[in-house]
């Protein structure tokens, strides 16, 4: 099995926020559970729009399925101890991007 992950790229009032989560996500509901989001999201005005990248990735072999919290949270690990981990380790899978009206 593998494990399909995204790196998100939050951008609102001139300031982006990069990390990981599990899975591709597609809104705003996606990206809710992720502390990463929810420290980007407290510092930006309720209302204010954002702009989120989305580059996904599979690690390992055969189905893919969504990374757990544990699983993302190994991947981040990897790519700080070697950077490039992600580039060279993992297969990319897609890219697409979406507007969200930030909502608290």
């Amino acid at each position: 099995m593998s494990i399909r992950f995204s790196r998100v790229a939050a951008t609102a009032a001139n300031k982006t926020a990069i990390f990981l989560v599990g899975g591709v996500p597609a809104s705003q509901r996606d990206l809710e559970p992720w502390t990463a989001f929810r420290n980007f999201t407290r510092e930006t005005p309720s209302g204010e729009n954002v702009s989120v990248a989305v580059e996904t990735f599979e690690y390992g072999g055969e189905e893919p399925y969504d990374a757990t919290p544990e699983e993302v949270a190994y991947i981040y690990m990897r790519e700080e101890r070697r950077p490039g981990f992600i580039g060279a380790r993992t297969k990319k899978t897609g890219e697409s991007s979406f507007l969200l009206s930030l909502r608290k």
